[in-house]
């Protein structure tokens, strides 16, 4: 064989090693990538298997017990509160993982006497201590972080109602969420917009009252920036000043930090109300009924006459009384 054969062949060897290392490194299964993009969940157990569960912080202990899924947990709870948990832990992206810090909440879920697991929240990672599982664990979902955050308050969740009066100003200033609302006689504005007062007033009925979602627990919970402030006057010249979350749902009012995504979303609504004027009659009113034609007029009054006939026409309604204005 030649210098100029070997040559060649040396060329091609090396080019085959490259290419090989290449793929190798790169991966050559698309579906390989894909799956390894993608977190895979685990399914650990069936929340209903759960008759014990723990939630311990360094100032507080919640535990709850029930004889098996069909009864109520004791002490008295929500049971989303403890469902919501438990569906969370009990399907997750597990891998092997160790833990970044100390514990902020320490969880036990027990099966039986004889059967139970502890993990814990690092405030970044949840791993399991003890049981079948241990040393598995996974990073929550930023929307999940705040059932762990909710700390020593995770089962103490309520309405938010904050309009103890009218509201007479209302002002918003949060990043690109900034607005005044003000009421000017029977008008109102935002801003320098006079808005549909229909569609402010039924905005006052369902932002009033909010799913307060969770408070968090400052022992436990990440900081927050709560650059944006939110501030009402009320009628009896009251007012409320609190901070808010610039692009987020949190909120501080003045006591405590809370999560409210509803509420935060009503401000957004608030912001983007329709001019006066603009609102389609048939939404701002109920409209007046049809007069039925000539013919059935008739028909009513035949089948009327007639002893112990039924009335084919639909009756009227009772007069609804009269909203309360709030």
């Amino acid at each position: 064989m030649n210098l100029k054969a070997v040559a060649g062949v040396l060329v091609a060897l090396v080019i085959a090693i490259l290419l090989f290392v290449f793929l190798r490194g790169r991966g050559t299964d698309p579906g390989d990538e894909k799956a390894a993009g993608e977190e895979q969940l685990v399914n650990l157990f069936h929340p209903d298997s759960v008759v014990g569960f723990q939630w311990k912080t360094k100032s507080k202990t919640h535990a709850f017990t029930r004889p098996d899924r069909n009864k109520p947990w004791s002490p008295d709870v929500n049971p989303q509160d403890v469902q919501e948990r438990l569906n969370l832990l009990a399907v997750a992206p597990y891998k092997p993982i160790e833990a970044a810090g100390p514990d902020k909440v320490e969880v036990t879920v027990a099966f039986g006497e004889n059967n139970q697991w502890t993990g814990a929240w690092d405030g970044t990672y949840f791993h399991w201590k003890e049981g079948n599982f241990k040393g598995q664990g996974f990073k929550p979902r930023t929307a999940h972080v705040v059932k762990f955050e909710a700390g020593q308050f995770a089962f103490e969740g309520e309405d938010l109602n904050w309009c103890p009066q009218r509201i007479k100003t209302l002002k918003v200033d949060s990043g690109s969420l900034e607005y005044t609302l003000r009421q000017d006689g029977l008008k109102w504005i935002v801003n320098d917009k006079e808005v549909d007062p229909t569609f402010v007033e039924q905005w006052f009925g369902r932002a009033c009252s909010n799913k307060l979602e969770e408070y968090l627990d400052p022992e436990v919970a990440g900081d927050r920036e709560l650059a944006g402030s939110l501030d009402v006057t009320f009628t009896d010249d009251k007012s409320i000043a609190w901070k808010k979350q610039n692009g987020g749902d949190a909120f501080f009012d003045g006591k405590n930090t809370f999560v409210s995504p509803t509420f935060a979303k009503h401000l957004e609504e608030l912001a983007a109300a329709p001019a006066a004027g603009t609102v389609p009659a048939a939404t701002a009113a109920p409209q007046a009924a049809t007069p039925p034609p000539p013919s059935a007029e008739k028909e009513s009054a035949k089948n009327n006459a007639k002893p112990g006939a039924k009335n084919k026409g639909k009756a009227k309604p009772s007069p609804k009384p009269a909203a309360k204005n709030r």
